[in-house]
């Protein structure tokens, strides 16, 4: 059987409501060249029931016991046969040009290893809040990368199968959050500046579930620390500053969540350790403001003026 032009990595566990969803939102694409891997990760719900149901060929699951976002990412890239692999998390979605438009972009230059895209929030029920997850740097380098994932989230990149296996698996030890950034500047290192290319259209669609609000934050921040001490250690001629702002990235980010959450405590701490990290932090990154804005507001004006703030940075990263 010939194999298939993309691969599609579904990392699954415990997403029983959502699995059938975003396995059908590759299926659509309009690029039909694929295959979709669903790997439920040890799973204690319905996850690989939900996506044993569907009917098509082109789908395959993998069950295997926990071992993370990273473990469970690595049994895909292990199972995958397509030119390309994609990366969609259990709970999100693609739209159906995602792949299509991503793929053209790397079969018009061989030198670009991956793309990626903006990200269109949704909600449990997979309606749109109006917000939207962008990134402004089109070409990034290393720099750029380590001190943000740029790609968002991980469910945004397309990537050349060949590109991943020449720098390895993704790193185990980063169970729960971090292993795509940490993954991504390996492959920028390795392939060079310009080989990661932002798509400026939001062909991902990011699932907010009520849940996640409501998480502790200390895996994610431990996660981001673990992340970037590896980078630190596997790449030394990067001076100590780049991973400096790259922490305060991931303090800054929880700042958000928590804000977003209404823990506005939490918030606050998470932003003031960011910019005692980075001091420049607030010159260099608008969202600094933005999230000390939401910290200080509350109810239905912070909703207000998270979407309008979500929505400006979106108008300006398209018109560049």
């Amino acid at each position: 059987m010939k194999d298939p032009l993309l691969s599609v990595i579904i990392p699954a566990c415990n997403v029983e409501r959502f699995v059938a969803a975003a396995a059908q939102s590759a299926l659509e694409q309009t690029m039909p060249d694929l295959e979709v891997i669903v790997v439920d990760d040890g799973s204690t719900d319905g996850t690989a029931a939900a996506a044993a149901a569907m009917q098509d060929p082109r789908l395959r699951i993998v069950r295997q016991e926990n071992r993370g976002l990273a473990g469970a990412r690595n049994a895909g890239i292990r199972a995958a046969r397509g030119v390309y692999l994609g990366f969609l998390d259990g709970d999100d979605l693609w739209v159906p040009r995602k792949a299509e438009v991503q793929i053209s972009v790397m079969h018009r230059s061989p030198f670009v290893a991956m793309t990626y895209c903006h990200s269109a929030y949704v909600d449990e029920r997979g309606r749109p809040t109006g917000e939207y997850l962008v990134s402004r740097i089109a070409r990034p380098t290393l720099r750029q990368m380590i001190r943000r994932n740029h790609a968002g989230n991980g469910s945004t990149p397309i990537l050349r199968a060949a590109a991943v296996r020449a720098v390895g698996p993704f790193d185990e030890r980063l169970r729960t959050n971090g292993e795509d950034y940490e993954m991504w500047c390996r492959v920028l290192r390795r392939h060079g500046r310009g080989s990661l290319v932002r798509v400026p259209e939001p062909l991902t669609l990011y699932r907010i579930r009520s849940g996640s609000l409501s998480m502790s934050f200390d895996n994610f921040l431990q996660s981001g620390e673990l992340a970037n001490r590896i980078l630190r250690q596997a790449m030394p001629e990067i001076p100590n500053w780049v991973f400096r702002e790259g922490l305060a990235s991931f303090y800054r980010v929880a700042s958000r969540k928590a804000a977003s959450a209404g823990r506005s405590g939490e918030a606050t701490s998470y932003l003031r350790r960011a910019v005692t990290l980075a001091p420049w932090l607030p010159l260099s990154d608008p969202r600094v403001a933005a999230t000390l804005c939401l910290i200080l507001t509350s109810g239905r004006a912070q909703g207000i003026l998270h979407s309008v703030a979500r929505l400006a940075l979106f108008k300006r990263s398209a018109a560049r």
